[in-house]
């Protein structure tokens, strides 16, 4: 061996010194290396890979809050777009949750979580964005209630529903505190599925294949009037008898209701005054989830990214003032029908 070269055979022996001087002197690695006169020096980054599932996303101003799944217990993280640093980690019940809400001033963020018997607490709880370190305040139990819906209203109301028997629309009164139940859209669909608030509007998503029975009820789709309570089904056609309806948006006027066909994910773009009036855009996806408005564009998540143009034109279907094109951020192409 010429001077200077490195074998694997002495790359051993400096490896067997070390542990050796680790155990008889209980010096770090770094310490013992440095002692024997090494010019390596070892620095300790800590793992490479931090294991940190999640479910749920929400922005709020330059920070985003991440809710993780499957890990006990729950954390509810806030992360700093500006600095790329996680500035807040706040331990909640359960092991999972897929809601998270933010009141309209932006200082509360509500979390509702499936309450176990294995790690027990408060269900419906919020957290405190005012504060630097996020601090978790416990609101209320909710007992065989496994949450899949939440949503705030402009009035600073909380709105959340899930799987159960009988779902409950759940009301929360910041003001009062008071936890209310109050509507019962079909007492036969397996769960509630999604929710939009408005002033004076609550849009109901129902149906789903986990928890469904024989007798269970579809796909369904509801508009309650919050003063009134009324509920009204305002279903499209084409989405009847189908497993559910996933996801709901509204903006500016019109409504985005996500659910499928037999031929695939579906989107039908609804006259939030006069639902009868609606255009469907088809997809090639397995399902279609978080419309998101951006300029003169809607982005769907899903099997891919689905893009939908929106622009002036006449309508595919009945009155609609919208005509619509769409593409797939991934694989196939969504089309209009």
């Amino acid at each position: 061996m010429q001077d200077g070269q490195i074998t694997r055979r002495k790359l051993m022996q400096w490896g067997a010194v070390g542990a050796g001087a680790l155990a008889v002197t209980g010096l770090p690695a770094t310490d013992a290396l440095a002692a024997q006169g090494a010019r390596v020096r070892v620095t300790d980054l800590g793992p490479g890979v931090n294991n940190f599932s999640l479910a749920a996303a929400i922005p709020v101003g330059d920070k985003a809050y991440i809710a993780s799944r499957n890990i006990d217990p729950t954390r509810i993280i806030g992360f700093d777009f500006g600095t790329g640093k996680v500035t807040s980690v706040t331990e909640g019940p359960g092991i999972s949750t897929q809601l998270l809400a933010v009141d309209p001033d932006g200082r509360y963020l509500y979390s509702a979580i499936r309450e176990y018997d294995s790690a027990p607490g408060p269900g419906f709880i919020r957290i405190d964005l005012s504060a630097a370190d996020a601090p978790k305040e416990d609101l209320h139990s909710i007992p065989g209630l496994d949450p899949y819906a939440i949503s705030a209203s402009p009035d600073n109301k909380i709105f959340f529903g899930g799987r159960e028997p009988q779902p409950r629309l759940r009301q929360y009164d910041p003001a009062t505190g008071e936890l209310t139940e109050i509507a019962i859209p079909d007492p036969d669909v397996p769960m509630i599925r999604c929710l939009l608030a408005t002033q004076d509007k609550i849009y109901i998503g129902t149906g789903a294949s986990l928890g469904a029975t024989p007798t269970s009820t579809k796909a369904g789709l509801f508009v309650m009037d919050r003063a009134t309570k009324k509920i009204t089904s305002i279903l499209p056609k084409e989405f009847a008898g189908q497993v559910e309806v996933r996801d709901v948006g509204l903006h500016e006027g019109t409504l985005y209701v996500c659910s499928t066909t037999a031929d695939g994910a579906a989107v039908a773009i609804m006259d939030a005054e006069d639902p009868a009036q609606y255009t469907l855009v088809q997809s090639e996806q397995s399902f279609l989830r978080l419309p998101r408005k951006l300029g003169d564009k809607m982005y769907f998540n899903g099997a891919a990214l689905i893009e939908l143009t929106l622009r002036p034109g006449s309508s595919a279907r009945s009155s609609s003032r919208r005509a619509i094109s769409a593409r797939s951020g991934a694989c196939g192409s969504a089309r209009t029908r």
